[in-house]
């Protein structure tokens, strides 16, 4: 129960140190997917398992799979280019541009 335990604790740290550590560390913004992705090998191989065992295969790489990447990448930078991007923007630029006295 406490092996389970401790695993437990390990993986919430690790899932934390996925998401703070881009925010944390003043580095290129490329050098953040590289470093996360040695981090998630390294965590694998540790266990004793690879990349296969998440789904990632070149076997079963299919032209759909291909597409439906690309067509969701598409998605997250228009979604970000139009709406997300502008909106903070909007929400940020006037308190940053117009002191109110």
């Amino acid at each position: 129960m406490k092996r389970k335990a401790f695993s437990i604790i390990q993986d919430i740290g690790f899932i934390l140190f996925l998401v703070v550590f881009p925010h944390a560390v003043p580095l290129p913004f490329y050098s953040y997917a590289v470093i996360c992705f040695l981090a998630i090998f390294l965590v694998l191989r540790r266990e004793g398992r690879s990349l296969r065992d998440l789904g990632l295969d070149k076997k079963n790489l299919s032209s759909r799979a291909i597409l439906l990447g690309i067509l969701s990448a598409l998605a997250w930078v228009i979604f970000m280019q139009i709406i997300y991007i502008p909106v903070i923007k909007h929400l940020f630029s006037r308190s940053l541009t117009k002191p109110t006295f």
